[in-house]
C-alpha cells in the first residue's frame, strides 16, 4: 500500500496538485472524489468510488486478503448535463 501512495503521490506532485500532502499517509478521499468529478464531468457518466474491505492472512502477516467493498462516494457529471 506505501508503494502505491508514493507512487500517486509522486505523480500528482509532478503535475502540481499534490504538494501538501506528499509522503504524509494515505491520499485523501477529497483528492479521490475531485479526481471522479473530473473524470465524470469529462467522461458524461456517474463513478462510483469503492474501497476493498482487507484483513492479514493468518501465515503471512505481509499479505492481506479482499474480504468486502464498499462505496465510499458517487459522483454525477455536472458538465453538459441536459435538462430532464
Amino acid at each position: 500500500m506505501q508503494e502505491y501512495h508514493c507512487q500517486f503521490s509522486e505523480i500528482l506532485e509532478n503535475l502540481g496538485l499534490f504538494s501538501e500532502f506528499a509522503g504524509t499517509g494515505p491520499v485523501p478521499l477529497e483528492v479521490w472524489t475531485g479526481i471522479a468529478q473530473a473524470l465524470a464531468d469529462a467522461s458524461g457518466y456517474s463513478v462510483i468510488l469503492n474501497a476493498e474491505i482487507m484483513e492479514p492472512v493468518e501465515d503471512s502477516p505481509e499479505t492481506y486478503r479482499r474480504v468486502g467493498r464498499r462505496e465510499i462516494a458517487m459522483v454525477e457529471p455536472t458538465l453538459f448535463v441536459k435538462p430532464g
